[in-house]
């Protein structure tokens, strides 16, 4: 299912290793890494869901970029279950002192292409704010509805085959 590479990338001579791990594969200072970039990085609303690791997160991939020991990039990939067709990738973040050197688009492209090796028969699905809407469809995700509210916020559910 999954493979035990981690992969390096030179940036700006600095090493980012990336990383693809179900929870039963992260370290502790990983898991307290993610905590603590999902509740810096979330709204207040979705705070407590930061907060801990859920069930959702047991049944995902975790995809991490460390940069110098400390987490800049980070995003789950929810695995397809019996009521959710394809994949979705969820809290999608950027550490904000890492901002404007790249670090999501080679985030978004880990993700696109690793969950092509691990599932190659599978649709990538995210939810979007208006913000980052053009962002993911750089990347081939088209939206399929019209904006939700959620969160007091709206959101374009997307998709790419």
């Amino acid at each position: 299912m999954l493979n035990d590479e981690n992969i390096s990338l030179n940036f700006e001579t600095n090493i980012i290793h990336w990383s693809c791990k179900p929870i039963r594969e992260l370290s502790e200072d990983e898991i307290t890494s993610i905590l603590k970039i999902r509740s810096k990085i979330f709204a207040k609303k979705c705070l407590e869901k930061s907060e801990r690791m859920t069930n959702v997160d047991h049944n995902s991939l975790h995809f991490i970029a460390f940069q110098n020991d400390r987490l800049i990039a980070y995003s789950r990939l929810v695995i397809s279950d019996s009521e959710n067709r394809g994949l979705t990738v969820e809290r999608f973040c950027v550490e904000e002192t890492s901002r404007g050197q790249g670090i999501s688009k080679l985030l978004m492209e880990f993700i696109i292409n690793e969950s092509a090796k691990i599932y190659p028969k599978e649709q990538l699905n995210l939810s979007s704010l208006e913000e980052t809407k053009s962002f993911y469809e750089g990347f081939g995700f088209n939206s399929y509805n019209n904006a939700i509210e959620e969160d007091g916020l709206e959101h374009f559910y997307m998709i790419k085959d």
